[in-house]
């Protein structure tokens, strides 16, 4: 039998952040709350936020509004609902890589979401073709580049992420949500 998994926020002081129907949310001790309604929660993600030097003046472009601007950092940062915490009792919180609807359109991708292991966007793009089993050739014909380069993509890719192989970075990409 396969072990199941209890998701972030129903049990202990692990914190899930998450967006739906436009409005950002946590679960927190079993507890759905509205950010907005939880002055804790939202000066909590507002520190964050004013941490972030990077994705505080690319969300200022966005609205003045700073709870306007938590609830878009939540968006990008912290969107998906998943079964990792994005903020435990210790301050360590964990970036979600989660498809939002404006991959490769928004004007700062990887300014106010994060992308994981440090990955660049083109190299988001390799793991993808990767996980498709395209050999390298294809890759660089794919995206107008030559087979060197897509080989040192997949070197910096592997040393980002800890893989070992092709096969490796594929699973990176399913456990960090980009595939």
């Amino acid at each position: 039998m396969e072990a199941q998994t209890t998701p972030a926020g129903l049990i202990g002081n692990n914190l899930e952040a998450f967006y739906v129907n436009g409005e950002a949310k946590v679960i927190r001790d079993g507890k759905v709350i509205n950010v907005v309604d939880s002055i804790d929660t939202l000066q909590a993600f507002r520190g964050l936020l004013e941490s972030d030097k990077e994705a505080l003046q690319a969300i200022e472009q966005l609205t003045s509004d700073p709870i306007e601007q938590v609830i878009q950092f939540i968006y990008c940062r912290y969107g998906d609902f998943d079964k990792r915490a994005d903020w435990t009792p210790e301050g360590v919180t964990v970036p979600e890589y989660w498809d939002c609807g404006l991959r490769g359109k928004c004007l700062f991708e990887g300014c106010i979401c994060k992308l994981p292991a440090g990955l660049t966007l083109r190299e988001i793009e390799v793991v993808k073709l990767v996980a498709q089993d395209m050999p390298n050739k294809q890759i660089a014909d794919h995206l107008g580049i030559c087979t060197e380069t897509v080989a040192v993509h997949i070197r910096n890719i592997e040393r980002k992420t800890g893989a070992a192989s092709k096969n490796g970075v594929v699973a990176f990409a399913y456990q960090n949500n980009i595939l």
